[in-house]
């Protein structure tokens, strides 16, 4: 993030921001979500973009110059989605930045080659197993067989074979849409965040088409059916 403040700073927006740039908080929390943006930590910038009190010119500069329109239009998709929570606002100026591009957004994640979301953690992941993923991690993508929703339930299976959690559903209904295609996916972790944030909301991970596959077209299975073990179905009914 210092990187960040620095070159904000060579370019002058700093002498352009409304008021004293030392006491604005809009201005930290812009560069600490445009900085979490970045580094594919969906949640935290939407988080910090979010709590922003008033967006001007130098603001939406910022954010656009500063963060691609592709990443733009993810973060503007999860919240479309509901992938986070209903509060709209951030949406309006995603929207506004995004111009025609946002058009996308309804089908975004029916038609985009990748896409970063959060993974909702299951209740037995501890801060152990936390700590023992890393940004860049490889990461492995089932369905799960043997429960209620098991036709639209994704679950993120990291490379011990422990099961992590799961993606939201209606991402999950159209990434398995996809994959009925021909498509096939693979999955990274881009980025953990740290143990001050919720232990629901740490995990991200980026879902896109894996192109080693030909082009991300195959005739083999893109989701592995993962089968619970008795306990665990047990505990689902």
């Amino acid at each position: 993030m210092l990187k960040l403040l620095k070159e904000v700073t060579r370019c002058g927006a700093l002498k352009e921001w409304p008021g004293s740039p030392r006491n604005t908080e809009d201005l930290i929390l812009l560069l600490r979500g445009v900085h979490y943006l970045r580094n594919g930590a969906l949640w935290a910038g939407i988080h910090d973009l979010q709590h922003v009190s008033r967006w001007h010119e130098t603001a939406t500069r910022l954010l656009t110059e500063y963060v691609s329109e592709a990443v733009l239009l993810n973060a503007a998709a999860e919240i479309y989605h509901h992938a986070f929570n209903r509060d709209k606002r951030l949406l309006l100026v995603l929207g506004a930045v995004l111009g025609p591009a946002a058009l996308s957004l309804q089908d975004y994640f029916y038609t985009a080659p990748r896409f970063i979301t959060r993974v909702e953690l299951r209740d037995k992941v501890t801060v152990s197993d936390m700590a023992r993923l890393k940004d860049g991690m490889r990461v492995r993508l089932a369905r799960e067989a043997g429960t209620a929703g098991a036709q639209s339930r994704i679950t993120v299976i990291a490379p011990w074979r422990q099961r992590l959690g799961y993606i939201n559903n209606a991402l999950a209904a159209a990434l398995i849409s996809r994959c009925a295609t021909g498509e096939v996916f693979a999955a990274r972790i881009p980025m953990v965040l740290g143990e001050a944030y919720d232990p629901h909301k740490r995990l991200h991970v980026e879902i896109y088409r894996d192109i080693s596959q030909g082009g991300g077209l195959s005739s083999r299975p893109c989701l592995d059916y993962l089968t619970l073990p008795d306990d665990v179905k047990e505990n689902r009914n």
